[in-house]
């Protein structure tokens, strides 16, 4: 964990003293070093400097393919694309759309209206 943070010995210092992307850094590593078959992700990290995001982008999909299921909650559309194959559309913290990526996020896009699956 500590080569993957890159926080070398400054991960021995007292949280209070760390930045919020040293945090950043230790919470996504401690996160990640589990693997389990499902994985649940809400939204994906966009943040820290560009090399942490490729860093942790590489280690996320190195996850996600080895799970059996990703649940990912997200509106990020081009992700949802990328990585998942069916969808689930929620409203008011209800499923009123379920199925194929590209259809669930067209319906999405044009604005449920309300209609149920």
């Amino acid at each position: 964990m500590p080569r993957f943070t890159e926080l070398g010995d400054r991960l021995d210092l007292p949280l209070r003293t760390y930045s919020s992307g040293m945090m950043l850094r230790l919470i996504f590593a401690v996160a990640t070093a589990v693997e389990g078959e499902i994985v649940l992700l809400d939204e994906w990290i966009g943040v820290g400097d560009q090399q942490f995001r490729k860093k942790a982008r590489q280690r996320l999909d190195e996850i996600v393919a080895r799970a059996g299921i990703l649940v990912l909650a997200s509106h990020d559309i081009e992700l949802i694309q990328s990585t998942c194959n069916r969808a689930i559309l929620l409203e008011q913290g209800k499923i009123i759309a379920a199925g194929a990526t590209d259809t669930i996020l067209a319906q999405y896009l044009a604005g449920s209206g309300g209609k149920k699956a």
